[in-house]
């Protein structure tokens, strides 16, 4: 059962005056440092968040957010986010869903690393991702499909851009950020024994960024962060980048990273960069991981930040193309490289990749104690029989061997998330 730490500690980072405990529906009330701007959106928009979403108090976390100088005038769907939660909220009260966390897990189970959450406001938002339309999505359609699937317990996250709707526009994507982990956070706390999340962060702006990590992780209660393999043109190994990673390395425990594919565009210009016509979560996707698998090799990042275990989507995309290469074209790194593969880098299932992707990954190597289960639901850039997708990862005994077939799907996540 996740915790959460009180109001008054969170208030107290941003409004000293500020005291109140999380479990009281009482709220952060403003004082004389909270501008009028500041009273005024907390005076129209707080009712519209739930006090309590499976002990999580939206309401209190989001005004501690205002208080902190995040602008949510910069976007126009802040209402409804806080709405979206409090319908969530609603709906697990009037559902079977409701009685969740008390339900125990059945064995054989399997953990989803790749699954995805789609907030409604978010689906306005992005309605187009990869090339695809973005999909439908609610808490309770995704505990059926895990039920169909022997899925136990799902880490969600957003799909490509995440918080990067707005290129170029740091306050709207420091606002998104928040919004998109108090959705994420509310629906893991109604759902406590199905779903974890990883949080977005509002990179490239890195001090944001760090705020935003430190909030979702240490009070929000998020299993890791997601970035996106490019952030408005900037790859994960780039200098500018770096006070983000040297403040992840800085912490005490381990940071789960998960990367993700997204458009790749030009800096400066944002200009889309996909040089074909073709669907980009078909074809792009898979190149961006490689991309930024190079970038964090090349500058080494991969290796310095030794709090990071990073995961890698879609058994890291067009890497295993490349991987001989890129390797080689660094002899002087390339035996100071691969053992971050072999250790903190772990290898999603979600595509197709198997039987055909995983041999060309096991060719470098790669223990089997380093890949893990991925179903991307509900995106999937080829086809939707996840059934399917599944049934040729089962099949793969003779690839993998048969021993490390329920290490791949529940054991090997089960200890890096320490479920």
């Amino acid at each position: 059962m996740k915790t959460f730490t009180s109001i008054a500690f969170i208030a107290g980072l941003v409004a000293s005056s500020v005291a109140q405990d999380m479990s009281d529906s009482s709220l952060p009330t403003a004082n004389s440092s909270t501008s009028a701007a500041d009273n005024s959106t907390i005076a129209t928009l707080a009712p519209l968040a739930p006090d309590n979403a499976g002990g999580l108090n939206v309401t209190a976390a989001w005004i501690s957010r205002v208080l902190s100088q995040i602008d949510f005038s910069a976007i126009n769907c802040t209402a409804a986010a806080l709405q979206d939660i409090s319908s969530a909220v609603a709906a697990t009260n009037t559902s079977s869903s409701g009685t969740n966390n008390t339900r125990k897990r059945t064995t054989p189970t399997y953990i989803d690393t790749h699954a995805h959450i789609v907030p409604p406001f978010y689906s306005i938002l992005v309605p187009v991702s990869g090339g695809e339309q973005t999909p439908n999505w609610s808490p309770q359609a995704h505990l059926s499909f895990m039920a169909s699937e022997n899925i136990a317990y799902s880490i969600l996250s957003v799909s490509a851009p995440g918080a990067n709707v707005f290129l170029g526009n740091q306050a709207a994507t420091v606002a998104l950020a928040s919004l998109l982990n108090l959705y994420s956070a509310s629906i893991s706390a109604l759902n406590p024994k199905q779903f974890g999340w990883y949080a977005v962060v509002p990179l490239p702006y890195t001090a944001a960024a760090i705020a935003e990590a430190e909030f979702a992780l240490d009070f929000l209660g998020a299993d890791g962060l997601i970035l996106y393999t490019n952030y408005e043109g900037l790859y994960l190994g780039d200098p500018l980048l770096a006070p983000f990673f040297t403040y992840l390395q800085s912490r005490t425990t381990k940071t789960i990273v998960f990367i993700h594919p997204t458009e790749p565009v030009l800096p400066t210009s944002f200009v889309d960069a996909n040089p074909t016509t073709y669907k980009s979560g078909i074809i792009e996707y898979p190149i961006e991981t490689a991309r930024t698998l190079q970038d964090l090799s090349w500058t080494l990042a991969i290796v310095n930040y030794t709090q990071i275990n990073w995961i890698a989507p879609n058994l890291g995309g067009a890497f295993t193309g490349i991987g001989d290469r890129m390797l080689k074209s660094i002899p002087q790194d390339d035996a100071i490289i691969e053992p971050v593969y072999h250790t903190r880098v772990f290898w999603d299932s979600a595509g197709p990749t198997y039987p055909g992707q995983i041999q060309g990954l096991l060719g470098y190597g790669i223990p089997t104690s380093q890949l893990v289960y991925g179903t991307e639901y509900p995106y999937a850039p080829f086809s939707t029989d996840y059934a399917a997708d599944q049934a040729s990862l089962l099949a793969s005994g003779g690839i993998v061997g048969a021993a490390n077939i329920s290490n791949i799907m529940t054991n090997n996540a089960k200890g890096l998330f320490g479920l």
